[in-house]
């Protein structure tokens, strides 16, 4: 991984698509289950970075969703309004001003293409409930358990919020000095792998 994502170029058909507007990725996960917890979220968060008119938020299809899935998926943003990239989405991450999505791998290729990300994951109540009380950790995402920071913030279940999404956001792009230390902290985890 550290490899495929040290030289990740911006495709022509991408550029002639996107220009080089501010864009914002948003990947609503790579199976069923983070799609179904986590794209209305995403949309709702898209819907405020649109009243926001400089961000162009563009939602990531991941390239091994199975066809139906990606057409239920590209069809539902569709009737949002909003874009989609079914390319690689290293390729949109890299393009973008900073990254909202499900925790998982995506969170490592963003650190990886030094992009801010914002880490969401929704699950039934139940199951968050018994996880809290077996399951001790103060982080979920690999680039805080790496760098040993709070890099990307952390929102979970109930904090999976489009306001909030959107308000860590804006914390990051519009704040330099926060900015320049998670910059260099993604660096640092970086140098960690």
């Amino acid at each position: 991984l550290v490899n495929d994502l040290k030289d990740v170029k911006i495709s022509e058909e991408f550029s002639k698509r996107f220009g080089d507007s501010k864009i914002i990725a948003l990947m609503p996960g790579s199976r069923r289950y983070d799609i179904d917890f986590h794209l209305e979220i995403l949309i709702g968060a898209a819907k405020l970075l649109r009243e926001k008119n400089y961000f162009r938020p563009v939602f990531s299809i991941a390239t091994g969703l199975n066809q139906d899935l990606a057409e239920k998926l590209k069809k539902r943003i569709k009737e949002s309004g909003f874009e989609f990239w079914d390319g690689e989405g290293r390729e949109l991450m890299s393009a973008s001003l900073a990254v909202a999505g499900v925790s998982g791998t995506v969170a490592v290729e963003a650190m990886l293409l030094n992009r801010f990300m914002v880490v969401i994951y929704n699950m039934k109540k139940l199951n968050y409930a018994i996880l809290k009380r077996l399951v001790h950790v103060k982080n979920i995402s690999v680039p805080n358990l790496l760098t040993q920071t709070e890099v990307y913030p952390e929102l979970l279940c109930s904090e999976a919020t489009p306001e909030n999404i959107v308000s860590e956001l804006e914390k990051y792009l519009n704040d330099p000095e926060r900015k320049k230390f998670i910059d260099e902290s993604l660096r640092e985890g970086v140098k960690l792998m």
